[in-house]
C-alpha cells in the first residue's frame, strides 16, 4: 500500500454503480460467478442464482451490479475496490437510473451500449454491442 499524497476536499458527483435518480427501481440480490463483477457495469445470468461480467454475443444483459457498499477489502493493507470476488453477494439493478463510466464520451440524443464480450459500457448514435 502506497503512502497517501494528496486529499480531496470535494466529492465526486457519484460512483458507478450509485442511484442517479429517485425514480421506481427494482432490484434482486444474486451471487458473483467466475471471475467475480464490478459495482456499476452489467451483469448476465450464470444460472438462477449467479451473474458474470460477460455474455453471449448479442445477448442481452441481466442487470447492473449496484454500489450498495464498498467491495472488497480481503487482506489488511489492501486498497478498497468496486469488485465483488467470486461467490460474494451482488445487488442487481434491474429497473432504474444508475451512474455508469462510458468508455466514449457521451452527447445528448446518444444511446447507451455494453459489450458482452467486455462487459464495457459505450454510448453513441450506432454502435457494436447489445443496446441498453
Amino acid at each position: 500500500m502506497s503512502f497517501q499524497k494528496e486529499v480531496k476536499t470535494d466529492f465526486p458527483t457519484a460512483m458507478p454503480g450509485q442511484d442517479y435518480s429517485l425514480h421506481p427501481q427494482a432490484h434482486t440480490v444474486k451471487i458473483a460467478g467466475a471471475g467475480g463483477v464490478t459495482c456499476g457495469r452489467f451483469v448476465w445470468l450464470a444460472d438462477e442464482d449467479t451473474v458474470v461480467a460477460t455474455g453471449a454475443a448479442g445477448a442481452a444483459p441481466y442487470g447492473l451490479a449496484e454500489l450498495t457498499h464498498y467491495e472488497s477489502v480481503l487482506e489488511y493493507g489492501q486498497e478498497a475496490s468496486l469488485f465483488s470476488p467470486e461467490g460474494r453477494p451482488v445487488s442487481v439493478c434491474l429497473k432504474g437510473e444508475k451512474f455508469v463510466i462510458s468508455a466514449t464520451a457521451a452527447v445528448a440524443g446518444q444511446e447507451a451500449f455494453v459489450d458482452p464480450a467486455t462487459g464495457e459500457i459505450s454510448v453513441a448514435g450506432a454502435a457494436p454491442g447489445t443496446r441498453v
